[in-house]
């Protein structure tokens, strides 16, 4: 069992990425390959802004990225009217 002050590291033998959700704040824990899909994965939903959202979970995880301990999470893209926006 955990205590307040433990960390328990993720297993990254099969996997890349972990989401966890510890005393309200959401966690992401990765190796730097974990990390590289994640920023292909938002570059690709910023270029492609349409799309609107990706999901991060164990049905869509085609390239097995997840830990069995992760939550699944979705990401999405907001466009705004701000002249600045996409530059």
């Amino acid at each position: 069992m955990k205590t307040k002050n433990s960390f328990i590291e993720p297993d990254f033998s099969k996997a890349k990425l972990e989401f966890r959700l510890e005393d309200n704040v959401i966690c992401i824990y990765g190796t730097q390959e974990g990390f590289q899909w994640l920023i292909r994965k938002c570059e690709n939903l910023i270029a492609f802004s349409g799309q609107g959202h990706i999901h991060i979970d164990t049905k869509h995880d085609m390239d097995k990225i997840l830990t069995t301990q992760s939550l699944e999470a979705t990401i999405a893209i907001f466009l705004t009217n701000d002249k600045n926006e996409n530059r």
